[in-house]
């Protein structure tokens, strides 16, 4: 089986996805010293990013971590705000107190017992959010899940964020060219070349393109 050593990491596309990425590969190259391997990112100068707000998972934490990128700079650059799960509204009946949590801390049980037994043999008068985590009425209470002290990326409870997608990729940019050495080519796509395997062998920017006939 013949080796191939990958040099150069060439992304299609920006904004949020597009940075994350980037920012994702660029910052493990770096940590495992593989600095031969380039990573460049193409992206059309006249297709705008939708720029909505989005909901993250939890694991976002750790992904910007990873990348390098301040929690307290990601927030203010961002308009982040802290999602702590989701909250299910007129799932049932559609009263005015039908509603329930499904909160990002998860339930710990003790001993090994069976919570969810536990929970429907003396306690199903509550619901099972509320009965095996503290999260849902902290949401209600309009409370963070860490204080303003606790350290960057930890909490007391398990969160991930609000952010302005727009805002977020414009952070991620600047962070990637200049803390992650990540070339940053803004022009249309041109030109794909195929490798003799069906694979693309290359991907031509249309400057570089025009250039070449």
């Amino acid at each position: 089986m013949v080796e191939i050593m990958v040099k150069h990491i060439v992304i299609v596309g920006g904004g949020a996805a597009g940075w994350l990425t980037a920012g994702i590969l660029a910052a493990e190259f770096h940590q495992s010293n593989e600095r031969s391997v380039a990573v460049t990112l193409v992206e059309s100068p006249d297709v705008n990013t939708i720029g909505v707000g989005e909901g993250t998972w939890p694991t976002m934490r750790t992904t910007l971590k990873k990348i390098g990128i301040s929690e307290a700079e990601f927030i203010k650059e961002c308009s982040a705000s802290f999602k702590q799960g989701s909250k299910f509204v007129g799932w049932k009946t559609g009263a005015v107190d039908d509603v329930y949590y499904h909160p990002f801390t998860l339930p710990k049980s003790e001993s090994g017992v069976n919570i969810s037994a536990a929970w429907l043999d003396s306690y199903s008068n509550f619901a099972y959010g509320d009965a095996v985590c503290i999260q849902g009425r902290v949401c209600e209470k309009n409370l963070a899940p860490k204080q303003i002290t606790t350290p960057e990326y930890a909490g007391a409870l398990n969160y991930g964020y609000h952010l302005d997608a727009g805002k977020f990729g414009v952070m991620l940019q600047s962070h990637c060219v200049a803390k992650l050495g990540v070339e940053h080519i803004v022009d249309h796509v041109g030109l794909v070349e195929s490798g003799d395997d069906g694979s693309i062998a290359a991907v031509v920017h249309q400057k570089k393109w025009k250039n070449r006939w």
